[in-house]
């Protein structure tokens, strides 16, 4: 390098440093050196100073600039505990004329104003801008939380209409929750051909959760009908890579195979209920594995499952579990 070419580097290096340093000074620089600098600082986990940073672009009112510094300050400051002063910098984002933050900072005052619990209207409208906007992430969630409002309230009807705005977005998130909730609402108003048809969305969706519980309601309400239809539903939810529902899918699966006598397939099916260790569905599955030991002609084997059930904390599985001992008993 030559002595010209270091003093120029010099140079950059002296005026790159105090580009940042007026960026991140709120006695120098301009609202879009704040702004930077509040980026920078909330990267760096230097809230305060963000927040000082991003109060002085706000008040700089500065047309483009002031609304986006208002957005994210409602964000830092909800994400830190200040939820009152969180909420005024979200409405003042809202109220510009920038559609790319207006529906996200309407979604977040929304889940705020809920979260406080005091504001039943706010929480509406807020809701409702959100899905007005049409933003295709913040519209769905929306649209699903206004259900959830509506549900609430015991407005069916209001609720079931954004449940399905929700639906008809295609959203993989959104859209799964809604139709698992909507057949949750339909099934409650006696209409099983239609709860089964939402809860089919959601089976078919791609979000784990949504899909292993309506394809588990889609087998109940097969299971008198057609097993072959059930056992299809639950071997399909067992298959999800979910560990929250591995105990109730593997023991329901047990259970129905356990009923048809394909005691191998269910000893096994049982077994990794019971290895998931979950308090409400392994002692059940516990309570299949003695039913099985005791048609093998194994009573200690059976006894052994059946005292582990009784020593849960699940009142069925207890209540079942005792059953059978004294029958061992007997």
């Amino acid at each position: 390098m030559t002595m010209g070419e270091k003093k120029r580097f010099s140079r950059f290096l002296l005026g790159g440093a105090k580009s940042l340093a007026d960026s991140t000074d709120p006695n120098a620089g301009s609202p879009r050196s704040w702004l930077a600098g509040a980026e920078r600082l909330r990267k760096h986990g230097d809230v305060e100073r963000a927040t000082v940073l991003y109060r002085k672009v706000v008040d700089s009112g500065h047309d483009h600039l002031a609304p986006v510094a208002a957005y994210h300050l409602g964000f830092l400051l909800a994400e830190h505990g200040d939820d009152e002063e969180a909420i005024d910098a979200l409405r003042t984002a809202i109220d510009s004329d920038k559609p790319e933050i207006r529906a996200s900072a309407a979604l977040k005052l929304g889940l705020l104003l809920q979260a406080t619990g005091d504001d039943t209207d706010g929480i509406r409208d807020a809701f409702k801008m959100a899905v007005g906007l049409g933003d295709k992430n913040d519209a769905p969630q929306a649209a699903y939380l206004l259900g959830g409002v509506y549900l609430d309230e015991n407005d069916t009807r209001t609720a079931q209409h954004y449940l399905q705005s929700a639906i008809d977005s295609g959203h993989p998130v959104w859209a799964a929750r809604s139709a698992l909730r909507l057949g949750l609402i339909l099934e409650e108003a006696g209409d099983l051909q239609a709860a089964q048809a939402a809860w089919s969305v959601a089976a078919d969706s791609s979000e784990p959760d949504s899909k292993v519980q309506a394809l588990i309601k889609l087998s109940l309400a097969a299971h008198e009908v057609d097993k072959a239809i059930a056992e299809a539903a639950l071997r399909e939810a067992a298959a999800v890579d979910t560990s929250q529902w591995v105990a109730m899918t593997h023991y329901l699966l047990g259970k129905l195979l356990y009923e048809r006598d394909a005691n191998d397939e269910a000893w096994d099916i049982f077994t990794t209920s019971v290895e998931a260790d979950d308090p409400q569905w392994s002692p059940s599955a516990m309570v299949g594995l003695g039913l099985i030991s005791a048609e093998r002609g194994d009573p200690a084997e059976a006894r052994r499952w059946y005292e582990l059930a009784a020593d849960s904390e699940d009142r069925e599985a207890v209540e079942a579990a005792t059953k059978h001992l004294a029958e061992l008993s007997g």
